[in-house]
């Protein structure tokens, strides 16, 4: 009987979704560098991660571009930590501007808003 509880325990402790795709939580955020909002960034997510995996895109799961209003997004995900990463220009000041960011989404909440504040 003890291992009969130990068991269905443990299969009920693995269901816990990781971190990524598959889930009903969005991350929504906006790149700006100081005031000026920051568009066509391409903005990296690693999934799992709090803290910074690098610079290179090649270590992060997924991508998207901000658009024309800096406004960006990831759909679909499992709540949990993610590290997002951006790459921008701002064309005010003639150079490139990047910038990480851990966001967790936890709880009830479906969706995260983020400010990415891009810098030179």
């Amino acid at each position: 009987m003890l291992f009969l509880l130990a068991l269905v325990a443990g299969s009920y402790m693995g269901c816990t979704p990781e971190p990524g795709p598959g889930g009903k939580a969005t991350i929504t955020g906006l790149t700006a560098h100081h005031a000026q909002v920051i568009t066509d960034t391409r903005v990296f997510i690693k999934y799992g991660a709090s803290t910074s995996p690098g610079t290179s895109p090649s270590v992060y799961d997924d991508s998207t571009r901000s658009n024309s209003s800096g406004q960006f997004s990831f759909s679909e995900l499992e709540k949990g930590v993610y590290y997002l990463y951006g790459i921008g220009y701002d064309s005010t000041i003639g150079m490139p501007v990047s910038a990480g960011l851990p966001v967790v989404i936890s709880g009830k909440k479906e969706t995260e808003d983020v400010l990415l504040p891009v810098t030179e």
